[in-house]
């Protein structure tokens, strides 16, 4: 996740920090061609910089989400179970400043199965984070049971 971040950091930083560099000192070199040069700088950068940025989002939180195939398999044929949290920890990953990443450790319990502790990295608001304690909801794998969502 964070080696994600320092390389669309550095393709954005580098595409708007070096480029116009080398524009200036190409200008410098050969005067003739400012006027050619002008609207590159006008119009070509701010639109090259705002498609990495959205590009670089939807990258990044491609590799946020849970899979789309993994939920709609525990949809179909996950078993139904309650869980207990156990922890709730910031894992420093914020989305749009609205979501925190957090990773839950909790607690299974399915109907006639052992219990097992499962951890969970999902994106909450930051006035509905769960609260050590509280019972929720989960869908479960049931040949691997560490692949879990929650449900409500």
């Amino acid at each position: 996740m964070q080696k994600k971040f320092l390389i669309g950091f550095a393709l954005v930083f580098s595409v708007g920090v070096f480029a116009p560099g080398y524009l200036v000192y190409y200008m410098k070199t050969n005067p003739a061609s400012i006027p050619t040069l002008i609207p590159y700088f006008i119009f070509g950068f701010p639109i090259l910089i705002f498609v990495l940025v959205i590009g670089f989002n939807i990258w990044f939180r491609k590799g946020m989400s849970p899979s789309n195939k993994q939920n709609s398999y525990l949809l179909q044929n996950g078993e139904k179970a309650s869980a207990k949290i156990l922890t709730v920890e910031d894992t420093g990953i914020t989305l749009d400043r609205l979501y925190l990443v957090i990773r839950i450790t909790m607690q299974v319990m399915p109907t006639g199965r052992n219990p097992f502790s499962s951890i969970l990295e999902i994106p909450v608001s930051r006035v509905q984070i769960p609260r050590p304690g509280d019972m929720v909801q989960v869908l479960f794998d049931p040949q691997n049971p560490q692949s879990i969502m929650l449900t409500q």
